[in-house]
């Protein structure tokens, strides 16, 4: 046991399916009888149920549905009726150990799992692994005869799990003692590979008493950075490394610098979007971030700014939870801390220390720990128009989805090219295509199961489409085009024929998962005609980042109706007020010109470190109009202005040189 006494209990309903894309509901336990639950992945209420009780570290895992199934302190298993699980005693995990556990579903398996195990403080026991068949106990789950199987003596408290590139099979990561050596073990169909990868780089934990073994270890969402913290006084330091998910390699080490006397750095983790990288420190509860788009190492490690600090200077670990905000563990308070807005750089992630109340339970130092890259959305669907008017009408026009939205290059996965296969394998070689947006004729009606294979720098993803080819007819509306764009807060779509008839009206259909469509609106056509027309409707009912999809279908008088486009999609990423910085960089004065007015804006201009060293209060800020702030005062250098108010708060750097 460390040296303080901290009780914990956690669960975090942790889908091996993307439950968060189920409307899944997640719980976390924590503290003394405190927890969490964030419904369908929403906002967090409190509950005071929590039945387990550890130190640290502990996992739980959940059905695709969200459903419990077990959880875990790493020495006792728990099924889904909070009962201890058959053979569920005696992990050689820690309740005392930052991370004891991660829990793994096997790949290709409904039933088993594996719970890996760590050892407090770099104890004899180190990491290992036990298997689960839920199949066993009349379907509540039993702990098999493969129990405690070791895999690497002494590690570190620290373990966390990533998907390999092929997005099925699973990395286990861990950290080895007394050498800067990581072990990383591949989870396949056939099992745990017992034979790691190893890569060194970075600081040696290391001493008497194993304190340096203490800290979190994390892997960013898209796989692409491993974090790292070492705990101690003596060290207090955060690393950074690139991780390899297609061989396990980990590789190139940013030694983060020492950031304040403290009892040393304890939790880690990544924005949802990777871009951003926060630490804390125990004491005296400090939290701060670094800008992985920064460039160069060097100046990845240069971007650390303070962006908050727990008001009884104690907190420990960070999980980024089922609704992509950040959690702060703050210790032996009611309270969680919050990073609301993870992505934005800065004091704009907003960290809110009362975040989330506990309803009179304390919490401790411990979150769950699951693999945090299952959090990346799926691929959204691609498109297809089925017989259109330029061509054959046994013609399918395919284009292919969106690639993600990462703003720094360095490590956004990005989109490398494209295989389609057309379901139509007589066609031989036309059967697939390398284009972006093919088309493909097939040979009669039928329906033909299509599939997209998108590779990125790293690694692949798989979407599937069933096309549908209708009997040749002609088709009573030529549509010309179909598309939706965001304009001034709401997402506006526009169509346009080429001729008509017997055309009653549109109907107008959205989703926000490209598969479920409910209708939203008719437009009355023009019956029969024989010339262009256009059409356009507003869809008001939108919520920023949210992407939608809209498919036009037509029906006639005779009330027959049809697809017209399969579906189109329409992000509208950013809205509302935006600031513009003038001249970059500045001396003695700036000048800000807003899109839209700012009414009682608090103005605040933090150094690179997040110190505040100057703020005011506005009476408002006019649309396009420019106002003028006195940097006269400040030195040479990189700064952050902030500007707020009830309904507003963004952050913009600049730059001072006189």
């Amino acid at each position: 046991m460390k040296n303080l006494v901290w009780i914990l209990s956690v669960l975090f309903c942790v889908s091996s399916a993307f439950c968060s894309a189920q409307g899944a509901s997640y719980i976390w336990y924590f503290g003394m009888n405190a927890g969490l639950n964030f419904p369908g992945g929403g906002a967090p209420v409190a509950l005071t149920n929590g039945l387990v009780n550890t130190s640290e570290g502990s996992a739980s895992i959940a059905d695709a549905s969200g459903n419990l199934l077990f959880y875990t302190d790493g020495i006792t298993v728990w099924n889904k009726t909070h009962a201890v699980m058959t053979n569920g005693n005696a992990l050689f995990g820690n309740p005392s150990s930052t991370q004891s556990g991660v829990i793994i579903q096997k790949p290709g398996s409904t039933n088993i799992y594996y719970i890996f195990t760590e050892e407090a403080q770099a104890g004899a026991n180190g990491l290992r692994y036990s298997e689960v068949d839920m199949t066993l106990s009349a379907g509540l789950g039993a702990v098999t005869g493969l129990k405690n199987v070791l895999l690497k003596t002494p590690s570190c408290e620290k373990i966390t799990g990533v998907r390999h590139c092929n997005n099925v099979d699973i990395w286990v990561v861990s950290h080895d003692w007394n050498t800067n050596q990581f072990s990383t073990f591949l989870v396949t169909a056939a099992g745990v590979n017992a034979v790691p990868v190893t890569s060194s780089g970075g600081l040696i934990p290391t001493g008497a008493g194993g304190a340096q073994a203490i800290g979190q270890l994390k892997a960013s969402p898209n796989g692409k950075k491993i974090g790292s913290c070492i705990w101690d006084a003596a060290v207090n330091r955060f690393e950074l490394f690139d991780f390899n998910c297609a061989t396990g390699i980990i590789s190139n080490p940013i030694l983060l610098p020492q950031q304040a006397a403290s009892s040393g750095a304890y939790g880690c983790e990544f924005s949802p979007d990777g871009t951003k990288f926060y630490g804390t420190e125990i004491t005296p509860g400090n939290i701060y971030q670094w800008d992985m788009c920064a460039g160069s190492n060097a100046a990845i490690a240069a971007s650390g700014v303070f962006i908050g600090n727990s008001s009884n200077n104690f907190n420990g670990s960070l999980q980024l939870g089922p609704d992509k905000k950040i959690y702060v563990a703050r210790y032996n308070v009611p309270w969680v801390g919050v990073i609301p807005n993870p992505n934005v750089l800065g004091a704009g992630c907003g960290y809110i220390d009362n975040g989330v109340s506990l309803a009179g339970k304390n919490g401790s130092l411990g979150l769950p720990n699951f693999v945090t890259s299952l959090f990346i959305t799926p691929s959204p669907p691609y498109t297809f128009t089925l017989n259109p008017a330029s061509v054959t009408c046994l013609t399918a026009s395919f284009t292919a989805p969106p690639g993600p939205t990462v703003s720094c290059s360095a490590i956004s996965n990005t989109v490398t090219g494209y295989v389609w296969n057309f379901g139509n394998p007589a066609s031989g070689a036309l059967n697939t295509s390398t284009l972006t947006n093919p088309t493909h004729l097939y040979p009669s009606p039928g329906t033909y199961s299509t599939s997209l294979i998108i590779n990125y720098a790293c690694g692949t993803d798989t979407v599937k489409a069933v096309v549908t080819v209708s009997v040749c007819t002609a088709l009573p509306i030529e549509l010309v085009s179909f598309d939706g764009n965001c304009f001034d807060k709401n997402i506006q779509l526009n169509w346009t024929t080429a001729s008509e008839k017997n055309n009653d009206l549109f109907i107008l259909k959205k989703s926000t998962d490209g598969i479920s469509f409910n209708p939203i609106a008719e437009i009355k056509g023009h019956g029969t005609s024989y010339q262009s027309n256009k059409y356009s409707f507003t869809d008001r009912r939108i919520i920023s980042g949210v992407v939608y999809y809209y498919r036009l279908t037509q029906k006639d008088f005779d009330k027959s109706e049809r697809i017209l486009n399969n579906i189109v999609y329409a992000n509208c990423e950013k809205y509302g007020s935006e600031i513009e910085i003038f001249p970059v960089p500045s001396g003695n004065e700036i000048f800000m010109l807003s899109n839209d007015d700012i009414n009682n804006a608090t103005i605040e201009i933090m150094d690179a470190m997040g110190r505040n060293v100057k703020q005011f209060n506005s009476v408002g800020i006019l649309k396009n109009k420019s106002f003028s702030i006195d940097t006269d005062d400040l030195i040479n250098g990189c700064y952050y202005i902030s500007i707020s108010n009830s309904e507003v708060r963004m952050q913009k750097k600049i730059i001072i040189y006189k």
